[in-house]
């Protein structure tokens, strides 16, 4: 009788140890899927503020040049400015909120590797590189692409299969 209610108590142990492992593995996933969202914001804001950086630096160009238009005389160029500074901010915030929830080694990969994408694919656009592309030079910039997406998406599977 004694042994019976032994093993009871061992299966009630193991029911409750596999449940709270449950509650704990999907407390991990959960985190580790903030980490990385916050990472992609964080990538994608900063790289925002890098592409709008460098048309504030174009407009002071323009503004120093000898014979050249002040490039802050228009609204517009203040809006970009703004977003210089609000990519940077929302960066930030998107960086602090990710690292409290996730750890850094969620986050950091993928903001820097999504970082890399979205300002390499926002200068390509912005400022019409493609034309100016061999087929080499395309070649090398998809491939160079593809790794970091890769990238991101082995840290994001290889997080799933540990948690």
């Amino acid at each position: 009788v004694g042994s019976a209610g032994g093993g009871g108590g061992v299966r009630a142990g193991s029911a409750g140890a596999v449940l709270a492992g449950g509650a704990v593995g999907a407390g991990w996933r959960a985190r580790s899927a903030s980490g990385i969202a916050s990472g992609l914001v964080a990538g994608f804001c900063g790289a925002t503020s890098i592409s709008a950086s460098k048309l504030v630096w174009l407009l002071f160009a323009e503004t120093l040049r000898r014979g050249g238009d002040n490039g802050f005389a228009r609204l517009g160029s203040w809006v970009i400015g703004g977003v210089m500074a609000g990519g940077e901010a929302a960066m930030v915030a998107a960086l602090y909120l990710g690292l409290r929830r996730a750890e850094a080694s969620v986050v950091i990969p993928c903001y820097y590797g999504s970082m890399t994408v979205f300002a390499a694919v926002q200068g390509l656009l912005l400022f019409d590189l493609g034309p100016s592309l061999s087929a080499g030079g395309a070649a090398g910039f998809s491939c160079g692409i593809a790794l970091c997406v890769a990238s991101l998406g082995a840290i994001g599977a290889g997080r799933r299969r540990a948690e």
